[in-house]
Order: structure tokens, then C-alpha cells, then sequence
């Protein structure tokens, strides 16, 4: 295979490099990525024969996502998981399609990865969108073969959607509605008036006679049908020849290797283009400008400064130097003061050197300003009941995807449901089987702060199915731990800078509420007491109130039943809207001390959710 590549001055060259790093030459040399059609033009010519629209594409997987498929049938639900990949070609053209992601081999793709797809022809998805298909989604074309590319191998992913179908399922069904005419017919012919005279084989003879052109009918689509499916098959044949090519093709032998030059912790930037660079490289790959390390710099500039403003100082000490025996002898201590001197005045009015800067350094510094970790107490006010002291801790940082492992879950059900009628005495029983098939995405991230901090991060649905290596997160939330040392966990939000996505999950801090028991007890015994009273002073007050002789007895009985309860429960009442108050006045204040700790995290949202455009276009262009 050709190496796509040439090395320059003894180093290697990528395709994003314009100039060579060492000497800062224009890099002439025609460079491009190879394509499998390009590397087997002739397995390729031939699958055009057979199929004209065929296409055989190498790419570079640019955007994923991830959603699921599901139809609804009367007895039938099922689901499919897809991705739905951006990916651009050799050519720089961007081709976008589904393909199946219950399969092992592609459940991982990510950004950055290479495939070759192989398709005779379009193949929509067989389940339609719905209202659930994400907007992202904007075609049904479904790829059957396709080969991922990794620097451990080549992994083919067939479905076999091209795949002729056997006709012979086809061909039995002629033969037995044939069969059955010839049966039906012939019965018809035996049993008719005219036919009654027939000797006693009759039946046979016109089964016969009517099954013979019928079996010679079925015979002939049966050769019809078996001539179109080899036909097929050698058609087919095409397509399965090219597979074992694709797989045979590495990454080495596309050119993939060496497109973008290996990104390592120390680059550094360019001073003139802010293009990424190695610390090796002498000159910036992208604009062809001069690198220098600092000290390099310095010394340079301290020699050109001596040797411009004091010549003659430098002169003579080159005629001492070069002076006869017996006259002034200068030592190399003379020179080296000399010198000394010389550079104290030269250097000192001109000289300033810009800092190199390192890439991974500017990347940090900027996901430390939004770094923010605070723990902190907040005194929940109970009535009744002691105080409850609450520890808080609420933080807010960045951190990049270095590593994603996905899997696809697959879950099967059936419910099976029995339904009994009774109308006007007759039973009646149905029962129903409805089959379910779901499935479900789930990803652990591996996640590395600015600080080198590494842990494991479970995303909401919404965010996994289109966050990859190398995003750049935005997480905050809070947690709140009670006196029992129980953890609750309250405002996880997500930004994804990277992808410009924005997801809030869950109840907010203020929603924590602890009721002790006691102060309901206590409600409930004074309710107890306040019946207690009630039925202990009603005969009391009902003597009362037939001593005033009220005019009718139902005006009297209720008079002194509405009496008698306002005052047996109106101490309730007022006992329980001042418990009310008080708990209200209690929550008021825990909320406004749940805002003031969790201010400084609001504020690093609404600056990064301004500032989201200049954070994409940076960590975009630093990755």
C-alpha cells in the first residue's frame, strides 16, 4: 500500500501539515487519503456493473447519535437502537445514515473513528419515525455492510438486508393452491347432475385431468423462479466479494495514521496562528512561521544586541587576543568580565521574549475558572422539635471524556391477558398475548478535570446519546447530607460545551423537607383532646341552650352544636395555623439559605451559558 505521507527532513509529515515542521519548507508533495474503492477499483467496477447506484465510501465518523426505533402493531411492540452517524469521506463530501447499534462491533463508535461502507443500493429502516425521533435525525437510509477501522484490526458489521430470498416458500404455495384447486374442481365436476353417470373413478380422473395443466403451470414458475434467485445470487456474489476486501484494509494502508499529526500533553501553541503544535517542531506546521524554545531566544537576541552596539569593544578584544608575545596577555577571565559587562548594557533596554504557551495549560486555565467547590452548614429550623443541622456541599467544574463504554440492553416481555364476558347468560372468554421488546442505551464515562482528577460519570438518557471522547462537560449539583448521615443529591446540570447541549435533571436544593413525627403527634393528640371536650361539655351546653327557649328546635339543636364545637376546636385551629406559619417562615429561611449556597454555582452556569460560543470555538480548535 502507499504511504500516504512522505517523511521531510527525517520526520513524519501529516496531511494537516502545510509546512514542514523542522526546516519550515512548503510541503509539495501530493498527499491524500486512500479510499477502498481507490485500492480495489476492479472489485469495485465490478459491483457497479451489478448494481449502479452502489457505493463503496471510507470516512471519518464526525457526529453520533444514538436514539431507538419502535413500532406498534395490535399484539406487538418492538423497539431497535440505531446510531445515526455524520461521516466524511476521502473527498471531504459528508454522508449521513443509520446504522444497527445492537451489534457489539459498533455499540462503541465514536467521533474520530474511520469506517467503509459497502451498499448496492438504499435501504430505508423498516420501523418509521415518530414523534419521538430526535430533529437530528434526517434520513431512513440504513446501511448493511460496514467495516470499522481500528489500530487493532478491521471489525465487518453484516446484516444481510441485500440478501436474496429463497423462493421456495413461494414455489410450495403454488404447488398447494394448485393442488387444492385441482381437488375442489374435481369434486364440483363428481357431484354435478351431468356427472352422476360417470363410472366410479370419476373423482380421480377430474383431479387429474384439472391438476395436470395446474402442476405443469406451478412447474414453470418454479423454474422461473429458481433461474431469478441464481441470478440473484451471482449478482449478489458481487456485493459478499468486496466484504473480505474491506476487512483486509487497515488504517496504515488508508492513510488514517498520519492525517493529524498525535496530539501529546506538551504541545504548545503557535506565537502568530495559535495552531497546535508539537515542542519538537522548529517551525508551525500551519502558517510556516519560526519556533524558537525561550532560552534560545535570549541567547540569540543577547549576541545580535552585542555585536551591533559594540563593536568596538568586541574588536578589541579580538587585537589582544591576537596581540604578539611579550605584549598585554588577556586571560579567558578577562574576556568572560568582558563579556559580562558588555551584555549588562546591551540587553538590558530591548530585550523581551514572548512565553511559550502549552496547549494542555491554556485548556486547564480556562476549566478552572469555572471550577467551584464549597461545603458548608445550614441550620433547619423544625417546630416543636429541635434545630437540624445540615451539611452542604455543592460544587461546579469541567472535565473532559477520555473514555466510553456503552452497551445496549435488550428487554423482552409478554403479558398475557384473559378477558371474560357475561351478557344475557352467555360466556364469553378471549385471551390476548402482547410481546414487548425495549431497549435501552447506558454509557459510563470516564471523566479527567483540569486538576487530573479521574472518576466515573452516568449521564441522563438525553445527554448519552450524543456525548463522545474528547467533549468537554460542564457537571454541578449538591449535596445535602441530614443527621442520620444519609446523602441526598439535588441540581445535577449539564453542559456539554463541546456539543453546545444543555440538560437539567432532578429537584433543586430547596426541596428538601424533613418532617419529625412529633410535631404531628402532637397536633394529633390536641385534635384528640379538642373531640374529647367536645363531647364532655355538649350536654352542658345543650341544658344552656334549651333554657333560652329558641323558637324552633332544629335552629336550637344546631345553634348549640355549632357553639359547642367553635369552642372546643377553635384552640386546635389556632394551635395549627400558628404551627403552619412558623414551618412556613421555617422553610422561607432554609430556602434563602439553600440560594446563598448555591449562588456562586448559578453564577458559573449564566457565565458559561454566555460565553458558550467563544468556550465551543476554543476547546473545538485546542482538542
Amino acid at each position: 500500500m502507499i504511504n500516504s505521507c512522505p517523511p521531510h527532513c527525517g520526520t513524519p509529515t501529516y496531511l494537516s501539515d502545510t509546512y514542514c515542521p523542522i526546516c519550515g519548507d512548503t510541503l509539495d508533495e501530493k498527499r491524500a487519503l486512500n479510499n477502498v474503492q481507490d485500492l480495489y477499483p476492479d472489485a469495485f467496477n465490478r459491483l457497479k456493473a451489478h448494481y449502479p447506484n452502489a457505493q463503496l465510501i471510507t470516512g471519518q465518523i464526525t457526529k453520533t447519535h444514538f436514539y431507538k426505533r419502535t413500532k406498534h402493531t395490535k399484539n406487538n411492540t418492538n423497539s431497535c437502537a440505531l446510531w445515526f452517524l455524520t461521516v466524511e469521506s476521502t473527498d471531504g463530501i459528508q454522508y449521513r445514515f443509520n446504522v444497527d447499534a445492537e451489534n457489539k462491533i459498533l455499540v462503541n463508535l465514536k467521533v474520530g473513528d474511520v469506517i467503509t461502507f459497502a451498499e448496492p443500493y438504499a435501504v430505508k429502516v423498516p420501523m418509521a419515525r415518530d414523534n419521538n425521533t430526535p430533529d437530528a435525525i434526517t434520513n431512513d437510509i440504513l446501511l448493511d455492510a460496514v467495516v470499522l477501522h481500528t489500530g487493532e484490526g478491521q471489525f465487518l458489521q453484516h446484516v444481510g438486508i441485500h440478501q436474496p430470498i429463497n423462493p421456495i416458500e413461494k414455489i410450495i404455495t403454488y404447488y398447494f393452491f394448485a393442488l387444492l384447486f385441482a381437488v375442489i374442481l374435481g369434486g364440483f365436476i363428481t357431484l354435478a347432475p351431468h356427472g352422476l353417470n360417470f363410472f366410479k373413478g370419476n373423482f380421480w380422473i377430474s383431479v387429474l385431468l384439472i391438476g395436470a395443466p395446474a402442476w405443469y403451470f406451478c412447474h414453470r414458475k418454479h423454474r422461473e423462479f429458481s433461474q431469478v434467485f441464481e441470478d440473484e445470487k451471482r449478482v449478489y456474489q458481487s456485493f459478499l466479494d468486496i466484504l473480505p476486501l474491506m476487512q483486509g484494509v487497515s488504517l496504515t494502508d488508508l492513510g488514517y495514521h498520519q492525517k493529524v499529526r498525535p496530539k501529546g500533553n506538551d504541545d504548545i501553541l503557535c506565537d502568530y496562528c495559535d495552531h497546535r503544535l508539537s515542542t519538537q517542531a522548529h517551525y508551525c506546521p500551519h502558517c510556516g512561521k519560526s519556533q524558537y524554545n525561550n532560552e534560545t531566544d535570549v541567547d540569540t537576541v543577547i549576541v545580535d544586541a552585542m555585536v551591533a552596539s559594540h563593536d568596538g569593544e568586541l574588536g578589541a578584544e579580538s587585537a589582544l587576543m591576537t596581540a604578539p608575545s611579550g605584549e598585554n596577555v588577556v586571560t579567558t577571565e578577562n574576556i568572560v568580565m568582558a563579556h559580562a559587562a558588555t551584555a549588562t548594557l546591551a540587553v538590558e533596554p530591548s530585550v523581551t521574549v514572548k512565553p511559550r504557551r502549552n496547549v494542555m495549560d491554556v485548556i486547564h486555565a480556562k476549566m478552572a475558572e469555572f471550577r467551584y467547590d464549597h461545603e458548608d452548614k445550614i441550620i433547619y429550623r423544625h417546630v416543636l422539635v429541635p434545630n437540624e443541622e445540615l451539611k452542604v456541599t455543592a460544587w461546579c467544574y469541567m472535565a473532559r471524556v477520555i473514555e466510553r463504554e456503552a452497551s445496549v440492553d435488550i428487554n423482552r416481555t409478554s403479558v398475557t391477558t384473559t378477558t371474560r364476558t357475561d351478557r344475557y347468560g352467555d360466556k364469553d372468554t378471549s385471551i390476548s398475548t402482547h410481546h414487548t421488546r425495549d431497549v435501552s442505551f447506558n454509557s459510563k464515562l470516564l471523566m479527567r478535570t483540569e486538576l487530573g482528577h479521574e472518576f466515573e460519570l452516568w449521564l441522563p438518557e438525553k445527554m448519552r446519546s450524543y456525548t463522545d471522547v474528547g467533549d468537554i462537560l460542564m457537571v454541578e449539583g449538591v449535596k445535602l447530607e441530614d443527621k442520620s448521615g444519609k446523602s441526598h443529591y439535588y441540581n445535577p446540570h449539564y453542559l456539554n460545551m463541546t456539543k453546545k447541549r444543555y440538560n437539567r435533571e432532578g429537584s433543586n436544593l430547596g426541596s428538601y423537607r424533613n418532617k419529625p413525627i412529633l410535631p404531628q403527634l402532637i397536633q394529633l393528640s390536641l385534635a384528640l383532646i379538642c373531640l374529647w371536650g367536645f363531647i364532655e361539655i355538649e350536654p352542658q351546653m345543650l341544658a344552656i341552650f334549651h333554657q333560652w327557649a329558641w323558637s324552633s328546635a332544629l335552629i336550637n339543636h344546631l345553634g348549640y352544636t355549632i357553639f359547642t364545637a367553635l369552642l372546643t376546636f377553635v384552640p386546635y385551629m389556632l394551635f395549627c395555623i400558628v404551627i403552619k406559619w412558623l414551618d412556613s417562615r421555617s422553610r422561607d429561611w432554609y430556602k434563602n439559605e439553600a440560594i446563598r449556597i448555591y449562588q456562586p454555582v448559578w453564577a458559573l452556569r449564566d457565565k458559561a451559558l454566555d460565553d458558550i460560543d467563544e468556550l465551543h470555538d476554543l476547546f473545538t480548535k485546542l482538542n
